[in-house]
Formats: C-alpha cells, sequence, structure tokens
C-alpha cells in the first residue's frame, strides 16, 4: 500500500498515518477450514485505539462475494484478529483487511 493517495482534485489522503504495521492473511486447511488473521501495529506513544476489520471473500463466478467480516477494537496501539468458518471446497478465498489507528489528542 503507497503511504499516501492522491484524489481527484489533488489532495493527498494519508492512508498509514500513525501505523508502524499491518498485515492480512487466511489459511484454508485440509478439512475446509478458514482461517483469517489481520493485525495492526501504531505508534506506541501516539496511538491510543486500534481497530481491525476483515473480511473473508470467496471468488464465484468470477466476482469476489463476501462471506463473512469480523471486527475488533482495543484501547491499545495494536490490534489482532483471528477468526475461523468452515468454507466450501472448490473456490478460492482471499480476506480483505482495513485496519484504523486512533490518536487522542
Amino acid at each position: 500500500m503507497e503511504p499516501d493517495e492522491i484524489l481527484p482534485n489533488g489532495e493527498i489522503s494519508p492512508q498509514m498515518l500513525y501505523i508502524t504495521n499491518a498485515d492480512s492473511n487466511v489459511q484454508i486447511s485440509s478439512s475446509s477450514r478458514a482461517t483469517v488473521e489481520a493485525y495492526v501495529i501504531g505508534y506506541s506513544n501516539t496511538v491510543t485505539k486500534t481497530k481491525v476489520e476483515a473480511d473473508l471473500q470467496q471468488l464465484k463466478n468470477g466476482r469476489w462475494t463476501s462471506i463473512k467480516t469480523w471486527s475488533v477494537s482495543k484501547n491499545s496501539y495494536k490490534a489482532t484478529l483471528v477468526e475461523s468458518i468452515q468454507v466450501s471446497k472448490g473456490y478460492s478465498y482471499r480476506v480483505v483487511a482495513t485496519v484504523t489507528a486512533y490518536i487522542s489528542y
């Protein structure tokens, strides 16, 4: 992910402000259980709350479709989400994660 995004009107929108690291992944077991993991780590001396949202998606008929969404919020500079769900065999899966870091002035 780029640290900044240039909007159509020329403004720059920060995308990773106060976040030092973030990642997500999904693993499918041989018994068709999907385990979704996502985390965010913010600056420990600045961030007071973090949030992780993870959307598990299935590729079906050429389109990605959401099958389950989870969310976790922590009053901390870091948050981790780990969830699992039974999925159907024969499909591709991905996780789309959105992470947020909050600061207080």
